[in-house]
């Protein structure tokens, strides 16, 4: 699973039309039920909250996918889950705010998710990281 969504990292970073056809093929359904599956592991977490940021980012179709797959509830879970990890909080962070510049529901579906508290608790958790 880890393996996996490294893949769909690069892949989908490759510029936007890739990162489309990586995302009709399923990538972000396929991470967003890895992170379901395996909600305790930090590593996985984080690298589909990457995954997912980079998808994400790259096309309105994408976010659209992992707005309607649920991914940002996801996402809120994983940071929920992981509160002390620097990782999973600043690929969240990203996950979150890289979608929502590229879906117009996604930052409702953040809100109700409470998603904003979250990015909000990590920002004072880490203050030292720029990265967060």
């Amino acid at each position: 699973q880890e393996q996996g969504c490294w893949l769909i990292i690069y892949a989908a970073a490759m510029g936007s039309a890739t990162a489309e056809r990586v995302g009709a093929t399923g990538a972000a359904e396929a991470v967003i039920a890895s992170m379901r599956a395996h909600k305790s592991s930090e590593d996985l977490q984080g690298q589909g909250c990457w995954a997912i940021a980079n998808l994400g980012g790259s096309s309105p179709g994408n976010s659209r996918r992992i707005v309607t797959s649920h991914g940002l509830e996801t996402v809120v879970s994983a940071m929920r889950l992981h509160r002390t990890s620097l990782a999973v909080q600043a690929k969240g962070c990203r996950a979150l705010s890289h979608v929502a510049s590229m879906d117009d529901t996604a930052c409702a579906r953040i809100r109700a998710a409470g998603g904003v508290h979250d990015v909000m608790e990590a920002m004072r958790m880490h203050q030292a990281s720029a990265t967060v």
